[in-house]
Formats: C-alpha cells, sequence, structure tokens
C-alpha cells in the first residue's frame, strides 16, 4: 500500500509537471498560427472590397485592342501624308 503512495506521489510531482510544460510549449505555438490565420482571414476580407473594379477588366482590355487598331491605321494614314 505504501508502494502506491510512492507512486502516486511520483506522478503527482513528476510526471503531471512535465505534461503540463508540454502541453503548454505545443499549445503556444498553435494558438500563435491560429492569431496569424484569423489575421490573415481579415486582411483578405479587406481585400476584397478593393477588388470590385475586376470583373471590367474584361471590357478594358477589349477597349485597349481596338484603340490600338484605330491608333495604328492613324499612324498609317499620318505616314500616307508624308
Amino acid at each position: 500500500m505504501i508502494l502506491w503512495w510512492i507512486f502516486d506521489i511520483v506522478i503527482l510531482v513528476v510526471i503531471v509537471p512535465v505534461v503540463v510544460l508540454l502541453l503548454t510549449r505545443m499549445l503556444q505555438p498553435a494558438l500563435d498560427v491560429k492569431r496569424g490565420a484569423d489575421e490573415l482571414a481579415a486582411s483578405g476580407d479587406s481585400l476584397v472590397a478593393h477588388l470590385g473594379g475586376v470583373d471590367q477588366l474584361q471590357r478594358t482590355r477589349e477597349l485597349v485592342r481596338e484603340v490600338a487598331v484605330e491608333l495604328e491605321g492613324y499612324g498609317q494614314a499620318l505616314d500616307g501624308l508624308r
């Protein structure tokens, strides 16, 4: 019976603090990663608000192509005047 008491005391004094120490050493970096992920998600959400005009990019590209064609024709017309 005394052996059980000694075993229980050893577990309480040695093993439990070691387990708690290892758990806190593992839990702190995990919480840091979660905090970083939350910050990244928040900045991603604010970025979405600035991307409202992205759907207009295709139309802008089409207009630039049209202007480029017209500008080339205008340049050729100017060369013909020389």
